[in-house]
């Protein structure tokens, strides 16, 4: 049975871009399997999920960013206006879900801190 921070680090995997998903996944969920496995404390291993989940999030984030995306030369001048203020909504709401997704890991840590 998989645990909950496993299928959170997937779901955060999958925001990649494809071409990044096709190439480094099978990596990431390994080194994440990895790492996890390696920590033996239940503190260490709360401290150790929540590196883990906000580095794959920075990554998707600036795979987004940096990616190039290729536009046809006829087409540019016309749509490079509307293609732009898509991409900004798109940024601004991956922004808010990084922030919401940081309280949540925060949270989650200091739950699992009292609790012990």
């Amino acid at each position: 049975m998989k645990s909950l921070a496993r299928v959170v680090y997937g779901l955060v995997v999958q925001m990649h871009p494809l071409e990044f998903r096709i190439e480094f996944a099978d990596e990431m969920h390994w080194i994440f399997d990895e790492q996890m496995m390696r920590a033996h404390r239940r503190t260490a291993r709360a401290v150790l999920c929540t590196q883990l989940l906000l580095d794959v999030l920075r990554s998707a984030f600036v795979q987004h960013i940096l990616r190039e995306r290729p536009r046809p030369a006829a087409v540019a001048p016309y749509f490079g206006l509307i293609a732009s203020s898509d991409s900004a909504v798109i940024q601004a709401g991956f922004i808010l879900f990084c922030s919401l997704f940081n309280i949540f890991c925060i949270a989650l840590f200091l739950h699992l801190m009292i609790s012990t």
